[in-house]
């Protein structure tokens, strides 16, 4: 599971349009620390995806996937590349490539795919442009200027949510952290008013993840996620985690006041750094992170009151899934996450099922990460 620094902000409350439309129907989930029940390695099923690797191909991690019924587009960890695969994991194609030049990117972050247009999006936040490309041919179309935002998602609607670091001030001088835009980037309102705010922070994951039709902002420090809507943002899930706590408010100022770095005083404190959040139709998937990058895996049934909760190293004896990130999107009720090589081969003594054990007999450390689609029986 691996710790990012990066700079984001971090929003504290939730504001709506129309506030008659905000929702109080808030589930509230503790993780414990001593779990009801065990998880066993026979709960879990999963299947392997070998990326192939060439020069060409060549990934050094995984920070956005993008999956249709026939392939696999993918955003390198480094946001130098955008590749695509077929759903065995065969190399196709690059879609454009670093540069400055029409059709390259400096920063891919956001991928949609617009199978009714024939088209494919990239959002690159160091350009601030908006590249399309040919769902067929990959090749580039245009592009969109854009304004400063550090990620965002087209919501079921057809409309975009941006969230940016530094807010979005409207003419009134408030200032807010979602803009909401419609395809052509006509504005269509705010979200979520900016009252921390930090050129610094840490984070385990995006801050936008989906699930189906649903969009949620998930904020690294703050024990809620909310939904977000086109006219409205509100809390779904709020999460406590027993013996771990995440900071205040107050400790938050504290550290971060005249424009300090608090980030490296967080990760050296006892509180809960950031945390990442994932949902299938069935489970809940959490993972954060604690004192000196110890990571925690999280999860809980949705229909029922059961919930688990394992150091990360527990986690890994328990399913034999040494080397796992955190997800990094949901697919056809599958959590979609990606092994190390290296770290799978480095415990393959400590490796139980057979079929992992055959798997290690068939890659080497200098291999492109392994996709890995697993649920919970």
């Amino acid at each position: 599971m691996k710790i990012v620094l990066i700079s984001i902000l971090f929003i504290l409350f939730v504001s709506c349009n129309d506030s008659s439309e905000r929702t109080t129907d808030v589930r509230m989930i503790c993780f414990k620390d001593t779990n009801k029940e065990e998880l066993k390695k026979e709960n879990i099923k999963y299947e392997f995806v070998q990326l192939e690797t060439t020069d060409e191909s060549l990934l050094d991690g995984i920070f956005q996937i993008r999956i249709t019924e026939d392939r696999l587009f993918i955003i390198n960890q480094k946001f130098d590349k955008v590749l695509v695969f077929n759903k065995n994991g065969k190399f196709i194609a690059t879609i454009g490539s670093f540069g400055s030049g029409p059709g390259e990117y400096l920063s891919p972050c956001a991928i949609h795919i617009d199978e009714n247009n024939n088209r494919i999006s990239i959002a690159d936040r160091n350009r601030l442009k908006l590249l399309h490309y040919s769902l067929d041919s990959y090749q580039y179309l245009s592009s969109q200027p854009l304004f400063n935002f550090i990620y965002c998602t087209w919501l079921s609607d057809g409309n975009i949510a941006w969230v940016s670091t530094s807010g979005y001030k409207t003419d009134k001088r408030e200032n807010y952290y979602v803009k909401i835009t419609d395809p052509s980037l006509n504005l269509i309102g705010y979200l979520y008013p900016a009252i921390f705010t930090s050129s610094y922070g840490v984070s385990s994951g995006n801050l936008i993840t989906e699930y189906g039709c649903n969009a949620y902002l998930c904020i690294p420090y703050l024990p809620e996620i909310q939904s977000i809507k086109s006219n409205c943002i509100s809390p779904v899930y709020q999460f406590s985690f027993d013996s771990h706590h995440l900071p205040s408010l107050e400790w938050l100022k504290d550290f971060a006041s005249e424009g300090a770095n608090y980030a490296y005083s967080l990760l050296k404190s006892e509180y809960i750094s950031a945390y990442n959040f994932k949902e299938t139709d069935t489970f809940l998937f959490l993972n954060y992170i604690i004192y000196k990058g110890d990571v925690y895996v999280c999860l809980k049934k949705k229909k029922k009151n059961i919930t688990y909760k394992y150091s990360s190293s527990e986690f890994s004896e328990i399913t034999d899934l040494y080397g796992l990130t955190a997800p990094v999107c949901v697919y056809n009720n599958c959590f979609v996450a990606t092994i190390g090589p290296g770290e799978l081969l480095n415990n393959k003594d400590k490796i139980h099922r057979s079929d992992i054990k055959s798997l290690t007999s068939k890659i080497s450390d200098d291999d492109n990460p392994i996709l890995i689609y697993f649920k919970f029986n």
